[in-house]
Parts: C-alpha cells; sequence; structure tokens
C-alpha cells in the first residue's frame, strides 16, 4: 500500500493484526506504529523516535523510549486465570529483552499477586538487558541475545526466537518464566553453540532464528534462517526437526500460520519473495509473487446468477486460465446479511462452478481464496471480494436475471 511506503519505510519488521488497524515494528526508528486498514492514518503507539538505553520503562505512548523493536505478538490476558485487557508483546532486540504494551487496561495476576497496568503503559516484562542465553524462573533474571520473533500458543507459553544465541525459548504466563526449548548451550554467556544439528533441546543446533510459528499445541515451527531451513520442534519432547521437503529458501525470516487452510506464509528474505507452505506429511510449497494487476484484470473474473427455480442458491462461475492447485485450500467465505442477523459459512472450490446458499432477502458478501498453478509450474493465490444485493419479492424470484454476469478484478 503506498500510505505505508510512504510512512514507514525504514527495516519495517513484525505486523499484527488487531480490530481495525496494522501494528507495524518500526524497527529503525525505535517505535511502534499502527495503521489503519481503511483509512491509512498512521499512529504512533509507543516509542519516542531516538534509540533509546531504558531498561524498565513504565512510561506512555511517545514518551517512553524502545529500541530496534522486531516482533510483535497479541496476548489476550482473559484467557488466564486473575487476568484481564489485552496486551502487545514486543520481542525488543535492542536491549535484549521482551516488553509489553497495554492495549487497554490490564491486570496480570501470579502467585497471589496482582500488578496493574493503565491503557498504553509500555514496560519490562522479561530480561535484564544483558546478551545472553540465560533461562530464569525469574524473568528480570533472565537474559536473552536479540529476541527476533514471537508466536502465541493461545494458552499459557509464547515461544520466541532468540537469533544471536541460536536458540528458541518459552515465556511461560503469567509468570513469565524464561525456558530453552531448542539450541544453543549450556554456558549462558556462548553465544557460538550454533549448527544445524537435529536433535532434542540443547542437543539441538540452530544458527540465528528469526522466526517461529505455532502449528498445534505440540508442533512449533522454526525459521532457522541462517541455515536456510525450516524446522518444527515438538514442544512436549523438545525435539527438533528439519523439513527437507521445503527447499531453495534464503534465509528465511517471518513466518505467519493460517490455521484453517493449514498453510504458512514464509517470508523468503533472500529470495525477495514470499512462499507458501502447506503443513503436513509431504509438505508442499510455491512461492507466491506479486502478480501485475492489469493482467489479474484481463485473466481472471467471476459471475454469478440467481437461478429463478431456485433462489436460495448462487451459482457461482469461476472464470479462470490457470489449473486449480488442489494442495491447497481454496474457498469461499460466504457472509449473509438480512435484516434480522448476519452469518457467515464457508464453502469449498473444487472447480469452475460452485453453489453457495443464501439465506432470505438481504445482500451475500464473497470473499474468494483461489490458489491456482501455471503451466510453467508457478503457483499464485488470489483473492476477490465482492457483494450480491438480492431481493425476494413475493413470487420468490431474484431481482437479478438469470445469467448476468459481474466481473470481479483484483484491487
Amino acid at each position: 500500500k503506498l500510505w505505508y511506503q510512504r510512512r514507514v519505510r525504514d527495516s519495517p519488521q513484525g505486523l499484527l493484526v488487531y480490530e481495525d488497524w496494522v501494528y507495524v515494528c518500526d524497527t529503525n526508528h525505535h517505535r511502534v506504529v499502527r495503521v489503519e486498514l481503511e483509512t491509512g492514518e498512521l499512529e504512533v503507539v509507543c516509542g519516542t523516535g531516538a534509540q533509546g538505553h531504558d531498561l524498565e520503562g513504565g512510561k506512555s505512548g511517545t514518551e517512553q523510549e524502545i529500541s530496534s523493536p522486531w516482533d510483535i505478538e497479541l496476548i489476550p490476558l482473559q484467557n488466564l486465570p486473575g487476568c484481564h485487557g489485552n496486551l502487545l508483546m514486543i520481542a525488543m532486540a535492542g536491549t535484549h529483552q521482551i516488553w509489553g504494551h497495554a492495549l487497554t487496561d490490564v491486570a496480570i495476576t501470579h502467585r497471589g499477586q496482582k500488578t496493574e497496568h493503565e491503557k498504553g503503559k509500555t514496560w519490562r516484562l522479561a530480561g535484564s538487558g544483558d546478551e545472553a542465553n540465560k533461562n530464569n524462573s525469574y524473568p528480570h533474571k533472565a537474559s536473552f541475545a536479540q529476541p527476533s520473533g514471537l508466536s502465541y500458543d493461545g494458552g499459557k507459553l509464547v515461544y520466541v526466537a532468540d537469533s544471536e544465541s541460536s536458540t528458541v525459548r518459552s515465556l511461560e504466563l503469567p509468570s513469565f518464566a524464561v525456558k530453552n526449548l531448542a539450541g544453543g548451550g549450556l554456558d549462558p554467556a556462548d553465544l557460538f553453540a550454533y549448527g544445524d544439528v537435529d536433535g532434542k533441546g540443547t542437543a539441538a543446533k540452530l544458527q540465528h532464528p528469526i522466526g517461529v510459528a505455532v502449528l498445534s499445541n505440540q508442533t512449533l515451527l522454526i525459521a532457522d534462517s541462517y541455515n536456510h531451513k525450516l524446522k518444527t520442534a515438538l514442544t512436549k519432547s523438545r525435539v527438533v526437526s528439519s523439513c527437507l521437503q521445503v527447499t531453495g529458501l534464503s534465509e528465511p525470516s517471518g513466518l505467519s500460520h493460517d490455521a484453517h487452510g493449514d498453510i504458512v506464509f514464509v517470508a523468503d528474505t533472500n529470495n525477495h519473495c514470499v512462499r507458501v507452505v502447506k503443513v503436513g506429511e509431504e509438505w508442499i510449497s510455491w512461492e507466491l509473487p506479486v502478480v501485475d494487476r492489469a493482467r489479474c484484470s484481463r485473466n481472471t473474473g467471476v459471475s454469478w446468477l440467481l437461478t429463478e427455480e431456485n433462489p436460495t442458491t448462487l451459482t457461482l462461475s469461476l472464470n479462470f486460465t490457470r489449473k486449480l492447485n488442489t494442495s491447497a485450500s481454496s474457498n469461499i467465505k460466504v457472509t449473509h446479511y438480512t435484516r434480522q442477523k448476519r452469518d457467515s459459512e464457508e464453502v469449498s472450490v473444487t472447480g469452475h462452478v460452485v453453489l453457495v446458499p443464501v439465506q432470505g432477502s438481504g445482500a451475500v458478501d464473497l470473499a474468494i481464496t483461489l490458489f491456482t498453478c501455471s503451466d510453467d509450474g508457478a503457483c499464485y493465490m488470489d483473492k476477490y471480494i465482492h457483494r450480491v444485493n438480492f431481493v425476494d419479492d413475493t413470487s420468490g424470484k431474484a431481482l437479478m436475471k438469470a445469467n448476468d454476469p459481474i466481473l470481479v478484478h483484483l484491487d
């Protein structure tokens, strides 16, 4: 988006969507910002714009200096007993710590002790500020070395890709106790215990991992960046294995897991592309390129009709020239709007014609996710959003004419 390009231009890193905003680690400006999805309006969440050296925090918004935020993660504290509010967790690479920012008023209760933070406050959660590989049940005595990736399992654990120690650690909520999951050595001062070895716990070796993504409550995906690999870690047994089916990566970094489609988007940094990886036994992957918009407008589109014989069914005719990628889950999210309510459901796409049920009078939104491949082997993911307005009159006929085409172009 051009509004994003103009306003955040110096090494943006972690991204998070929360409500109607995209939160961004504006790393080299030493701040976290948020961009309103609809208007492109930008607001500073925390940070002064200059590199800070504060190791404690506690101030609000633009009053609080921070240092090289690298990734962010949303922690809904209401999932934990005695806690409430939404916490933005920040991997603060510059001070080798993990910080928090209160998106709402928050309360954290641990062992009967309750601490409260007003909305807008930013403060240290874990890490002494020393650059080291030190795990500790007391979070302020633990040490990190350029933490770069965060992933929350939805329960009591947050996983941290700690790049310079070549480890993956865990933070236990709500105590924020720090433990080793994989990689590194036994000496906290040794930041050179790296390698490329599958194994268990510290016997496994990584090299400068930057990203992590929870796949399930027992499996974590690791972007083992300097080994140019993806690896999995079983969170219970701490066993690490290379994903040998995914090849050709060059310094993979950011990871984003779409649990519904069981796919992972990988920022394949030195190949200058985003790759899509289908999670499973085969671990199929393909490149997600930036496709020319004019080409998309000519080659793809949709048309639909409401049949007079069955006014509650929308016949969707997909017009695309590439082959449907059967290894991925093409689908249509259907949102129904009526006078009384709004409902959503999902319909699979297995061919060019899809029957979509509609409910009563009103409108329906179609969010189409289409995975296709060309004859030369390049694969694509395209998204389309369109609204169909329809009214059932007393005769039960749709106001739209049969075979009346509506073309949808890629935004």
